[in-house]
């Protein structure tokens, strides 16, 4: 799994209840396919059932992912699954 380096833009965030990988990241990127940019920020293994209410995560800074993922053709290198 890819890594993501600590940039000033990254997002302290405190998870809600029924928040996954995949609402996260439309919510952040407009792009629910970029769920596992999150799960792999925050060594998620198994994003459905790893979030739970209260825990703090980082997103990886939106302007960076849409830049170098998003840009480069790469949004989708985890293949279908939805966290």
């Amino acid at each position: 799994m890819p890594t993501f380096p600590q940039l000033t833009g990254d997002i302290d965030y405190v998870v809600q209840m029924n928040d996954r990988c995949d609402s996260l990241a439309f919510r952040f990127y407009s792009d629910v396919l970029l769920w596992w940019v999150i799960a792999a920020r925050n060594d998620i293994d198994d994003p459905v059932v790893a979030l739970h209410g209260g825990e703090r995560i980082v997103i990886p800074d939106p302007g960076y992912v849409k830049e170098e993922l998003v840009g480069s053709g790469r949004r989708n290198t985890r293949g279908n699954r939805r966290g």
